[in-house]
């Protein structure tokens, strides 16, 4: 009994913020509202995506909101408007994020720099690049397939929508079906033990990095493409929020405990959770203290199933 109501708390709590939205705004939990929320969500839910394969390997990723204004200010400079540079700007950006995702497992898994220290000081690093390449004031504009995906609808689905159900989906199939997903679950569990059996432990975790960095240059493209414009400020409050959402999925700090599921799920009750917020006209101040107190709850309510569970 425990256990069911462990897996399925998050569940009925996204369940119960929809209801409450229906009951104060019945508009808003029409099919077309709910698809724009979740879509809304769809930025976060790739960043959180990333997060979690770095927090399931036992590390975290403070460089998230870096990346994704680096990749803003890149593709918004790369396509300046012209639908024909998509494709380029797409191939950089994802580069980027690889390329930074790598340089944090290299320089936390071989050279021993403490992750926080690491991805934090990436962060400084990327948003000086940035302000270097843009002058502190970055020009450009998304036009075309990008501004598509991320705003166009197929019949009443946004595109956005089943962009991201495809990236989970294959995401999940990695975590959970292949050699590599296993290597990633045993280096969070017992990073000791999978040395030990053969597992190149600095490889995988390093291979986390640059995954995830793949995964917020995507996550600061479909931002890109729904505000269309160059920002300073975009995603900055998706390291907090991609975190949030991982730990609300039931992801463990330690590593080796993950459910990918469960994280999108995560990022969707933070979606909705603003949504309800929102309507009800309450303060952005308000708005981060009722965040902060489900995420401290939910997690709280983990660590007492946790401890039930090993008794």
């Amino acid at each position: 009994m425990r256990s069911i109501l462990k897996n399925t708390i998050l569940y009925f709590l996204l369940l119960g913020i929809i209801v409450v939205i229906g009951i104060i705004s019945p508009q808003s939990v029409l099919p077309n509202q709910l698809m724009i929320v979740i879509a809304q969500s769809v930025p976060l839910i790739l960043a959180a995506a990333g997060q979690s394969i770095v927090i399931l390997v036992g590390g975290i990723d403070l460089s998230i909101y870096s990346v994704i204004m680096l990749t803003n200010v890149v593709s918004c400079s790369i396509i300046a408007g012209n639908p024909e540079n998509n494709l380029t700007a797409i191939v950089v950006c994802l580069l980027l994020g690889v390329l930074v995702g790598l340089i944090n497992g290299l320089g936390i898994n071989y050279a021993g720099i403490p992750d926080f220290v690491m991805t934090l000081g990436m962060s400084v690093i990327l948003q000086g690049i940035v302000y270097t390449y843009s002058k502190g004031s970055p020009i450009g504009s998304i036009r075309g397939f990008l501004a598509t995906l991320s705003n166009g609808k197929l019949w009443s689905i946004p595109y956005s929508v089943i962009f991201v159900s495809v990236v989970v989906g294959l995401l999940m199939f990695m975590l959970y079906k292949t050699t590599f997903g296993k290597r990633l679950y045993a280096t969070g569990g017992n990073a000791v033990a999978s040395k030990i059996s053969g597992v190149k432990v600095k490889l995988i975790r390093t291979t986390a990095y640059a995954l995830c960095g793949l995964l917020t240059a995507m996550s600061g493209l479909m931002l890109s493409g729904f505000v269309r414009v160059a920002s300073l400020g975009l995603g900055s409050d998706y390291v907090m929020n991609s975190i949030a959402a991982t730990i609300l999925g039931g992801a463990a700090f330690s590593g080796g405990l993950l459910r990918l599921e469960n994280t999108v799920v995560g990022a969707l009750l933070l979606g909705f959770l603003m949504n309800l917020l929102t309507i009800l006209n309450v303060a952005q101040s308000g708005k981060y203290i009722m965040q902060g107190i489900v995420i401290v709850g939910i997690a709280y309510a983990y660590l007492i199933f946790r401890r039930s569970s090993n008794e």
